[in-house]
């Protein structure tokens, strides 16, 4: 079996590649010289690989945000190598763990080196906290510097996850002009205007105003005032470099108005806390604001989360949800609501519960 096999793969290599000659052999002259045009083109590309392709000896450190090693990380890299002769594809993937430093040291051969990720159990990354992830080695000039020299390796960062939660989100994007308001529900995540409150109540009996948003001002000067509605309920603000850093809520220093002032031609960002109802429930919410040429007002994009079982811990777990949905779908339902959570009665399988 085994060599009518062989003798059957001779035969087709010999009819391929007799059909090449005849084929070579049958071209027109324009075929001819494209033919030849492609192939000087080919040697020229080899010859300029042997210049451009380097071994590459990459020196990297991981940290996370507060600058502290993270020993055991494991960084995930591609180099891209120039060239036609590249039969597996002109990328090489590579990875390489941290060390007890966070330092890591990648070698490679091509024109360039990329980070594609880093993994760590208890961290996550992700491309924005890292604008710098390539680095060319073609160039000679540029072979020096960060990553090139072990005294200076590239640092890149993740952040340290904190105690996860279950978290409820939403975001709008919306305008405010002179006098206008806007009322939220951080429980249901549902915006209503001001003369629209009674009519939404017939439909949403226990929905409950716990923000307003509100625009004064014209032409180029405007003000946005945000305020807490409850009594002993405010903001918390907290200038964070990214949203999601924003993971566990204080037990002070809440403010129930903010006054702030609307630049033009740039937008702003506010990230803050929120102390719901009172401190029955904590929420996180990002707001973008800016004063849009063509419009006489304020445009707002406003992001929010919300811990529906009144703990203070706001980071994110993806998780949650899917466990919810597995829950659910058996028949043992989650009891959560504003009701059920003034009363205490509120009830999340115990694998859930927040730690």
């Amino acid at each position: 079996m085994r060599n009518m096999l062989r003798t059957l793969l001779v035969l087709l290599v010999f009819s391929f590649l007799t059909n090449l000659v005849l084929a070579a052999g049958s071209m027109s002259d324009d075929d001819k010289a494209a033919y030849g045009k492609q192939k000087k083109m080919n040697e020229v590309s080899r010859e300029m690989a042997k210049t451009i392709n380097q071994e590459i000896v990459f020196y990297g450190k991981v940290v996370d945000f507060e600058g502290q090693p993270v020993p055991g990380a494991v960084v995930d890299m591609h180099t891209r190598i120039f060239g036609v002769d590249a039969p597996k594809g002109n990328i090489r993937r590579l990875s390489v763990t941290a060390d007890g430093d966070g330092r890591f040291v990648a070698e490679s051969h091509g024109e360039m080196i990329s980070l594609d990720d880093i993994r760590k159990d208890g961290y996550v990354y992700k491309f924005r906290y890292n604008p710098m992830r390539s680095v060319n080695s073609a160039v000679k000039e540029l072979r020096k510097g960060p990553s090139f020299e072990p005294d200076q390796p590239i640092v890149y960062r993740m952040r340290k996850l904190a105690p996860s939660a279950y978290l409820t989100s939403d975001s709008l994007t919306f305008g405010l002009k002179d006098g206008r308001v806007e009322l939220l529900d951080l429980y249901e995540h549902q915006w209503v205007s001001p003369d629209r409150v009674f009519t939404h109540r017939m439909g949403a009996p226990y929905w409950h105003a716990d923000v307003s948003f509100r625009a004064e001002g014209s032409g180029d000067k405007f003000t946005l005032f945000i305020e807490a509605l409850d009594e002993g309920s405010g903001f918390a603000v907290q200038a964070v470099e990214f949203y999601e850093e924003l993971t566990r809520a204080p037990d002070e220093g809440y403010q129930q108005k903010l006054e702030v002032p609307v630049p033009k031609n740039k937008s702003g960002v506010l990230t803050l806390y929120v102390k719901g109802e009172g401190g029955l429930f904590y929420s996180r919410m990002m707001v973008r604001y800016w004063k849009q040429d063509n419009y006489d007002g304020v445009r707002l994009d406003v992001s929010e989360a919300t811990n529906p079982t009144g703990d203070k811990a706001l980071e994110f777990d993806p998780e949650r949800y899917r466990q919810r949905n597995r829950d659910n779908d058996k028949g043992n339902y989650w009891k959560l609501s504003r009701e059920l959570l003034r009363k205490g009665e509120i009830y999340i399988p115990q694998a859930e519960v927040n730690q």
